[in-house]
């Protein structure tokens, strides 16, 4: 996929009162520590570095994108770009998951295209639902973007752009509020 001359940098959310767990659509906040972090993110940078932020619709990115823009620059909320849904396990441990679904997480583990979460959402359907968010960007043309998500959105935006198979997504790092130039 190409995206003409614009240049995409994206911003994963920082720490939420979830913990660490599969959270997904989950609407987790942000804590105070979380702020901090994608705060430290963007030191050195503000609002009015970029023509306009687009971010996730779950509030840990929308509030941030909010907040940090302020009246400087626009925020646009794209739900292409909120996290994958891991069905009835979302806001769940490992632990747990494998608990009361034995064997299943280590399944999607091994095949995430063939096995999709129950209750959840196909890897395919989130990749092109992530896709059409990358297309939806393409009228920002010659513009500088933010964009404010999710690790699993980083990762799928990643494997897009580079024509790599939805299964290498894992081996793509996208740590807590962590910043990563996408195109440009």
């Amino acid at each position: 996929m190409s995206i003409n001359s614009m240049v995409v940098e994206a911003l994963r959310h920082g720490e939420t009162t979830a913990g660490h767990c599969y959270l997904g659509v989950t609407d987790a906040l942000l804590t105070p520590f979380g702020v901090s972090q994608m705060e430290e993110a963007l030191h050195g940078l503000s609002a009015k570095d970029y023509d306009c932020i687009i971010t996730s619709p779950l509030r840990r990115c929308a509030d941030f994108a909010q907040e940090w823009a302020g009246l400087s620059c626009p925020v646009a909320i794209n739900p292409n770009f909120q996290e994958f849904n891991f069905g009835d396990w979302d806001g769940l441990t490992a632990k747990k998951i494998m608990a009361l679904w034995p064997g299943q997480l280590e399944q999607f583990w091994q095949n995430p295209l063939a096995f999709t979460p129950p209750n959840g959402e196909a890897l395919s359907h989130f990749f092109k639902r992530v896709g059409r968010g990358l297309q939806s960007m393409q009228a920002t043309a010659d513009r500088r973007v933010l964009l404010i998500t999710h690790g699993g959105v980083i990762k799928a935006i990643h494997c897009i752009l580079h024509d790599k198979p939805a299964s290498e997504m894992f081996a793509v790092e996208v740590k807590h509020a962590s910043l990563h130039r996408l195109i440009g």
